[in-house]
Order: structure tokens, then C-alpha cells, then sequence
């Protein structure tokens, strides 16, 4: 099958390189520097101390021949992506981001067929064509319309690369907004790894409150399994470094808003409040701008 990725960070990389293994796969990259190494050298996936090496198509174009097409680019990158994609031929999205700031905006895309989903893939990239793959996850993905087939992206699932379907896409990607927006502001500020969230007494304290917060703005699922969740989380990735502190640690622009600033936004919409969340907002929003 024809699919094309449309972002050439960590989850891109990725996913071009696992898919491009069975699949004729284009990787659409932000630069034609970073499309012309992986033509020229492929994509570098490192796992478990071994290195394999993928060779994808790789294009800066932002004209897209697939019909199938997943959008990994960061939140702050996807309003140019939609403007391209509303001028193409109705094709099958699958839009993989952290955070929901992107939700309003899809109901815009007239005529095409969209997913939204979330990954467990722990993934670092160390260079435009070299990413880290910390343990295998899964990638949950649902309907953004009612009555969508799931047959197109359960074809793309292996063994070792897993696409798993849920019918309620709110349930899906409220529910990994809620874990990231308890884990990455306050890795990003504390500037630890995940599991210390969980082992540190001090910051386990932390972490509830700002569950406490967010659960009763999200409303999804039950509040006692879905605060398992992010213990389990901080657990299973206890050695990794989160996407936001990845991001500081290189001087980018974080996705803070995207995951954070939503929750807020949302909160005052409900008549919440939640200053735990918001001090962390600000806090990250400072070290940016520093």
C-alpha cells in the first residue's frame, strides 16, 4: 500500500522507517536537507543496543500523492499542514498529536476521511535521520466520524508495530492528553526523567495534584483506573525523558500549550479552577522565552 508521514521528527522517523518495511512509504520532511539524507543514507532506528537501517522515500514537497497520510507533526506546525491538505483530493488522515488544541480545527477538513490517535512508542531523534526507540507501545486510533471503517489502518499493524482500534476517538486522545498534561510539565520543569515522578515521595505528591486538577475538566473514563494510567506510564517509561523536557533541553519551542493550555482553556470554560496546572504552564512558557 501507498502512505505517505507527514513529519520528520521522532514519531515520524519512526513510523517511516517500521512501515517502509512492508508498506511503499514516503516520509514528507519539513526541510529538503533532511529529505535528501534519508534518500541518500535511509532512516537509523536504534533498539535494545542494534542499529537497523530503513530506506523510505523522503520528499520536502507539500504536494501529497498517497491516499493514506499520517500527520505527526507537533501542534504548533499543523496549521500550514491543514492548509495544504484542504486543497488535496479527499484522502485518509490519521493526525497523531499530544494534546487536543488541533480538534476544532479538523471538522474544517471538508471531504476527507480523518482518524485521530495516540502512541506509546517511546522515541528520541538524535539527528535528522538517527531515532532512539526506547520499547515497543502501541498506536491507539478511532473515527473522527461515526461509522468510519478501520480496515485501511489496522493493514498497516505487524507484531512488533502494533495499530489497535477504539471506536470513541474522545476517549482515546482525551485520555492520553490527561497523562501527558500530568507528566510532561512537571518533567519539563523538575527536569527528571518519568519514573522519578512515581519514586520520588515528594514528587508523586505533585503529580496527584495536578491529576486532581485535570481529571475533572477532562471527564474521561473512571477517575480511579484512569489515574492507574499515569502511574502505570511513569512505571513503564520510568528511564525515558519526556517529549517537553526533550524539547527544553534542546532550546525548541515546547508543546505546553497544546497539552496544558487546552486543559486551561477548557477549565475556565467549566468554571474550574486549576492554579497547580497553570503555575506549571507559566513556568515552562519562562524557560522557553529563556
Amino acid at each position: 500500500m501507498k502512505a505517505g508521514i507527514i513529519g520528520g521528527g521522532a514519531i515520524g522517523l519512526l513510523f517511516a522507517a517500521y512501515l517502509s518495511r512492508n508498506h511503499q512509504l514516503t516520509l514528507y520532511t519539513n526541510t529538503e536537507a533532511q529529505a535528501s539524507k534519508i534518500r541518500q543514507q535511509g532512516i537509523a532506528v536504534c533498539k535494545d543496543g542494534e542499529t537497523e537501517i530503513s530506506y523510505p522515500h523522503a520528499s520536502s514537497s507539500r504536494h501529497y500523492e498517497e491516499k493514506l497520510l499520517i500527520v505527526t507533526v507537533k501542534q504548533f506546525h499543523l496549521p500550514s499542514i491543514l492548509d495544504h491538505l484542504s486543497s488535496e483530493e479527499p484522502k485518509t488522515l490519521l493526525f497523531l498529536q499530544n494534546g487536543m488544541g488541533h480538534i476544532k480545527s479538523l471538522s474544517d477538513l471538508k471531504g476527507h476521511l480523518i482518524y485521530t490517535g495516540s502512541v506509546s512508542h517511546g522515541a528520541v531523534k538524535n539527528g535528522e535521520r538517527d531515532v532512539q526507540h526506547n520499547g515497543i507501545g502501541t498506536t491507539v486510533f478511532s473515527p473522527f466520524q461515526e461509522g468510519s471503517s478501520s480496515e485501511i489502518i489496522e493493514s498497516l499493524s505487524t507484531e512488533d508495530f502494533p495499530f489497535v482500534f477504539r471506536s470513541d476517538w474522545y476517549e482515546v486522545v482525551a485520555g492520553k492528553l490527561l497523562v501527558n498534561a500530568c507528566i510532561n510539565p512537571l518533567t519539563g520543569l523538575l527536569n527528571v526523567r518519568n519514573g522519578q515522578l512515581t519514586e520520588n515521595p515528594h514528587y508523586y505528591l505533585l503529580l496527584k495534584q495536578v491529576f486532581d486538577e485535570v481529571f475533572p475538566v477532562l471527564e474521561v473514563g473512571d477517575e480511579a483506573s484512569q489515574w492507574k494510567k499515569v502511574e502505570d506510564v511513569c512505571r513503564a517509561t520510568s528511564s525515558n525523558i519526556s517529549s517537553m523536557l526533550q524539547d527544553l533541553r534542546m532550546g525548541r519551542k515546547t508543546e505546553i500549550e497544546a497539552i496544558a493550555g487546552y486543559v486551561l482553556d477548557l477549565a475556565e470554560d467549566k468554571n474550574r479552577r486549576a492554579p497547580t496546572l497553570s503555575f506549571l504552564t507559566n513556568a515552562i512558557k519562562g524557560m522557553e522565552n529563556s
